[in-house]
Protein backbone atom coordinates (compact mmCIF):
# COMPACT_ATOMS: atom_id res chain seq x y z
CA UNK A 1 0.00 0.00 0.00
CA UNK A 2 1.53 2.93 -1.21
CA UNK A 3 -1.15 5.60 0.10
CA UNK A 4 -0.12 7.57 2.86
CA UNK A 5 -3.32 8.11 4.28
CA UNK A 6 -6.64 5.91 4.70
CA UNK A 7 -9.88 7.54 4.76
CA UNK A 8 -12.97 5.86 6.60
CA UNK A 9 -16.00 7.04 9.04
CA UNK A 10 -15.57 3.75 10.54
CA UNK A 11 -13.86 0.28 11.45
CA UNK A 12 -14.17 -2.10 9.89
CA UNK A 13 -12.19 -5.52 9.35
CA UNK A 14 -11.54 -5.18 5.41
CA UNK A 15 -8.03 -6.45 4.10
CA UNK A 16 -7.29 -2.14 3.26
CA UNK A 17 -7.99 -1.34 6.75
CA UNK A 18 -6.11 -4.30 7.97
CA UNK A 19 -3.35 -3.58 5.56
CA UNK A 20 -3.34 0.08 6.68
CA UNK A 21 -3.00 -0.95 10.20
CA UNK A 22 -0.20 -2.92 9.93
CA UNK A 23 1.88 -0.28 8.01
CA UNK A 24 0.60 2.02 10.68
CA UNK A 25 -0.76 4.56 7.99
CA UNK A 26 -2.66 7.56 9.37
CA UNK A 27 -6.26 6.40 9.17
CA UNK A 28 -8.15 9.17 9.34
CA UNK A 29 -12.08 10.54 9.41
CA UNK A 30 -13.41 12.59 5.85
CA UNK A 31 -13.16 15.75 7.79
CA UNK A 32 -9.45 15.47 7.53
CA UNK A 33 -10.18 15.65 3.23
CA UNK A 34 -12.45 18.10 3.74
CA UNK A 35 -10.30 20.41 5.89
CA UNK A 36 -7.80 20.01 3.50
CA UNK A 37 -9.58 20.82 0.68
CA UNK A 38 -10.26 24.03 2.67
CA UNK A 39 -7.32 25.24 3.57
CA UNK A 40 -5.94 24.23 0.40
CA UNK A 41 -3.03 22.05 1.95
CA UNK A 42 -2.68 19.37 3.70
CA UNK A 43 -3.07 20.00 7.77
CA UNK A 44 -2.21 18.27 10.50
CA UNK A 45 -4.07 14.66 10.99
CA UNK A 46 -4.08 14.70 14.61
CA UNK A 47 -7.76 15.70 15.36
CA UNK A 48 -8.93 13.61 12.35
CA UNK A 49 -7.87 9.92 13.36
CA UNK A 50 -10.44 7.69 13.19
CA UNK A 51 -12.20 7.06 16.61
CA UNK A 52 -15.06 4.19 16.63
CA UNK A 53 -15.33 4.31 20.31
CA UNK A 54 -17.93 1.57 20.49
CA UNK A 55 -15.54 -0.92 17.88
CA UNK A 56 -12.88 0.22 20.06
CA UNK A 57 -14.15 -1.05 23.00
CA UNK A 58 -15.76 -3.72 21.58
CA UNK A 59 -12.60 -5.19 20.54
CA UNK A 60 -10.37 -3.45 22.96
CA UNK A 61 -8.03 -1.43 21.08
CA UNK A 62 -7.10 2.53 21.15
CA UNK A 63 -6.77 3.45 17.29
CA UNK A 64 -4.00 6.45 17.60
CA UNK A 65 -2.38 3.42 20.31
CA UNK A 66 -2.18 0.62 17.55
CA UNK A 67 -0.80 3.25 14.79
CA UNK A 68 2.01 4.18 16.83
CA UNK A 69 2.59 0.49 17.76
CA UNK A 70 2.49 -0.90 14.56
CA UNK A 71 4.99 1.82 13.08
CA UNK A 72 7.47 0.94 16.68
CA UNK A 73 7.35 -2.46 15.74
CA UNK A 74 5.53 -4.81 13.26
CA UNK A 75 4.00 -7.39 15.04
CA UNK A 76 5.54 -9.88 13.03
CA UNK A 77 8.76 -8.66 12.82
CA UNK A 78 11.25 -11.72 13.18
CA UNK A 79 8.29 -14.15 12.89
CA UNK A 80 8.12 -16.85 9.86
CA UNK A 81 4.96 -18.20 9.42
CA UNK A 82 3.46 -20.76 7.48
CA UNK A 83 -0.17 -20.56 6.30
CA UNK A 84 -2.19 -23.53 5.07
CA UNK A 85 -4.34 -24.12 1.86
CA UNK A 86 -7.52 -23.74 3.23
CA UNK A 87 -7.15 -20.86 5.63
CA UNK A 88 -10.18 -18.11 6.08
CA UNK A 89 -9.70 -15.52 4.87
CA UNK A 90 -7.82 -17.24 1.93
CA UNK A 91 -3.87 -17.48 1.71
CA UNK A 92 -2.89 -14.90 -1.05
CA UNK A 93 -5.11 -12.47 1.72
CA UNK A 94 -3.31 -13.70 5.10
CA UNK A 95 -0.03 -13.23 3.18
CA UNK A 96 -0.17 -10.30 2.01
CA UNK A 97 -1.25 -8.72 5.64
CA UNK A 98 1.14 -11.46 7.00
CA UNK A 99 3.93 -9.20 5.26
CA UNK A 100 2.50 -6.17 6.11
CA UNK A 101 3.50 -6.67 9.79
CA UNK A 102 6.89 -7.67 8.62
CA UNK A 103 6.01 -11.60 8.99
CA UNK A 104 8.06 -14.09 6.25
CA UNK A 105 5.78 -15.80 4.90
CA UNK A 106 7.02 -19.35 4.77
CA UNK A 107 6.28 -23.06 2.57
CA UNK A 108 5.53 -25.97 3.54
CA UNK A 109 8.75 -27.60 2.42
CA UNK A 110 10.98 -25.31 4.61
CA UNK A 111 8.38 -25.74 7.52
CA UNK A 112 9.37 -29.68 7.55
CA UNK A 113 12.56 -29.33 7.42
CA UNK A 114 12.71 -26.83 10.52
CA UNK A 115 10.37 -29.63 12.68
CA UNK A 116 13.48 -31.80 11.77
CA UNK A 117 16.07 -29.49 12.92
CA UNK A 118 14.11 -28.01 16.20
CA UNK A 119 14.49 -24.38 15.48
CA UNK A 120 10.72 -23.65 15.66
CA UNK A 121 10.92 -20.46 18.24
CA UNK A 122 10.03 -17.99 15.52
CA UNK A 123 7.84 -20.04 13.32
CA UNK A 124 3.31 -19.70 13.86
CA UNK A 125 1.32 -21.74 11.69
CA UNK A 126 -2.00 -20.35 11.06
CA UNK A 127 -4.59 -22.76 9.63
CA UNK A 128 -8.06 -23.63 9.71
CA UNK A 129 -10.45 -26.71 10.80
CA UNK A 130 -10.73 -28.07 6.86
CA UNK A 131 -6.67 -28.52 7.02
CA UNK A 132 -6.35 -30.77 10.23
CA UNK A 133 -4.39 -33.65 7.96
CA UNK A 134 -1.93 -31.13 7.24
CA UNK A 135 -1.47 -29.90 11.05
CA UNK A 136 -0.91 -33.10 12.54
CA UNK A 137 2.66 -33.99 12.20
CA UNK A 138 2.93 -30.23 14.09
CA UNK A 139 0.20 -31.59 17.02
CA UNK A 140 2.42 -34.35 17.77
CA UNK A 141 5.61 -32.47 17.90
CA UNK A 142 3.69 -29.84 20.45
CA UNK A 143 3.39 -26.99 18.06
CA UNK A 144 0.97 -24.79 18.14
CA UNK A 145 -1.24 -24.14 15.26
CA UNK A 146 -3.14 -21.28 15.42
CA UNK A 147 -6.17 -19.37 13.65
CA UNK A 148 -5.97 -16.52 10.98
CA UNK A 149 -7.66 -14.97 13.98
CA UNK A 150 -4.40 -14.81 15.87
CA UNK A 151 -3.04 -12.08 12.91
CA UNK A 152 -6.33 -10.22 12.04
CA UNK A 153 -6.88 -9.23 15.71
CA UNK A 154 -2.92 -8.94 16.18
CA UNK A 155 -3.45 -6.31 13.43
CA UNK A 156 -5.89 -4.27 15.47
CA UNK A 157 -4.82 -4.30 18.71
CA UNK A 158 -0.78 -4.41 17.56
CA UNK A 159 -0.05 -7.81 20.03
CA UNK A 160 0.02 -11.13 19.13
CA UNK A 161 -2.08 -13.32 21.84
CA UNK A 162 -0.94 -16.27 21.70
CA UNK A 163 -1.44 -17.35 25.23
CA UNK A 164 -3.98 -15.54 27.47
CA UNK A 165 -4.07 -16.70 30.74
CA UNK A 166 -4.89 -20.68 30.92
CA UNK A 167 -6.01 -20.88 27.63
CA UNK A 168 -5.04 -19.46 24.02
CA UNK A 169 -8.18 -17.96 22.42
CA UNK A 170 -7.11 -18.49 18.88
CA UNK A 171 -5.08 -21.55 19.20
CA UNK A 172 -7.33 -24.73 17.14
CA UNK A 173 -7.17 -28.17 17.46
CA UNK A 174 -6.65 -27.99 20.99
CA UNK A 175 -8.89 -31.00 21.71
CA UNK A 176 -7.11 -33.31 19.23
CA UNK A 177 -3.50 -32.13 20.12
CA UNK A 178 -3.96 -34.39 23.07
CA UNK A 179 -5.01 -36.96 21.70
CA UNK A 180 -2.18 -37.31 18.47
CA UNK A 181 -0.27 -39.90 20.86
Amino acid sequence: MEATHFIADKFARTKNMLEAMALGKLIVNHLWLESCGQAKCFIDEKNYILRDMKREKEIGFNMPVSLARARQKPVLKGKRVYITPHIKPDKEVIASLVAAVHGQVVDESEVCDDINDYSLDDLLILSCEDDYAICHRFLKRGIAVYSSELVLNGIVIQKLELERGAHAPYKIFVLQQSNTD
